[in-house]
């Protein structure tokens, strides 16, 4: 996961940045995907624009199902955790199979991981299927979700957030 800085209330940076007259009281949500509460010498279209580059990369299928192959290369099995699948993973498992496999957009991007994940780490299946899940969720919802927020969040604030920095605002600037 990925997120702009933001000052949480009752933090020493919060603090700090009040009392310099950083803080944007309107973006005090909290929320992962929200726009900074710290006024910046950026333009908000930037660093929104920047963000977007990030997270849409970040959770591109290709991109995420690289980053899953080199865990699954690396990841090591604690000993004596093996377990045999619960009903309830195997259907989750069947949900997966159609969901990402054959309605997604991406589903070449799963295959192509699957059948790494089935020719190069016959052990692991079960880590690969759990990763394919989870990025279902970060694809989809950054897709769907977050990219459409900050795109028209990014043209609802100011082209500039007025912060004159010490140096602008002492005159040395």
């Amino acid at each position: 996961m990925v997120g702009m800085l933001i000052a949480l209330p009752g933090t020493p940076l919060h603090r700090r940045l009040a009392l310099e007259g950083r803080l944007r009281p309107d973006d005090e949500t909290g929320d992962m995907f929200a726009l900074t509460n710290v006024v910046t010498r950026m333009p908000t279209s930037a660093l929104v624009e920047g963000y977007l580059r990030v997270l849409e990369t970040l959770y591109d299928p290709d991109t995420y199902f690289a980053r899953c192959r080199e865990h699954l290369h690396h990841w090591q099995e604690a000993p004596g955790l093996t377990r045999a699948a619960a009903w309830g993973e195997l259907a989750i498992v069947a949900r997966s199979l159609w969901v990402q496999g054959v309605r997604s957009p991406y589903r070449r991007a799963y295959w192509r991981f699957l059948g790494w994940a089935a020719r190069r780490q016959p052990r692991k299946p079960p880590l690969a299927l759990a990763q394919a899940c989870a990025g279902h969720h970060f694809i989809t919802y950054t897709r769907d979700t977050v990219a459409p927020d900050l795109r028209a969040r990014r043209t609802d604030a100011p082209a500039h957030n007025g912060y004159a920095g010490p140096r602008e605002a002492a005159g040395a600037g």
